[in-house]
């Protein structure tokens, strides 16, 4: 499915900026255009989102540039270290239970028994 994609002006209205604001974010980093084959600038959903970041930053808390440079930087870390956390957990977990389907008798992480439970009876 191919992405929806906005035109600068779109997104000026959009977002309540004017033009001259969005070429500063774009000059500054803080957002990135891509360009149609003919060199048309347009936006995705991911630069909308991120502008509505940037206003509740700039207009809500007051935050400058530079540091909303900062907090756009932050959270992209956050998310990135959430996304290998959630695959060790995944990864984790994988190896809980096929170390448990093979033991059958307690449950082990990473090779090592960490609870043994005694089936026999009598």
């Amino acid at each position: 499915m191919t992405p929806t994609l906005y035109t600068f002006n779109y997104v000026c209205a959009r977002c309540g900026i004017s033009p001259k604001t969005l070429r500063r974010y774009i000059k500054e980093g803080l957002i990135s255009p891509t360009y149609t084959e003919e060199g048309t600038m347009v936006f995705d959903e991911v630069v909308l989102e991120r502008l509505e970041i940037i206003r509740r930053l700039r207009c809500d808390l007051g935050v400058n540039i530079a540091g909303i440079d900062i907090i756009l930087r932050l959270i992209s870390r956050i998310r990135e270290l959430q996304d290998e956390l959630d695959r060790s957990e995944k990864e984790l977990r994988k190896r809980t239970t096929s170390d448990r389907d093979h033991e059958g008798h307690g449950i082990t992480i990473m090779g090592k028994e960490i609870i043994s439970i005694d089936i026999s009876q009598g």
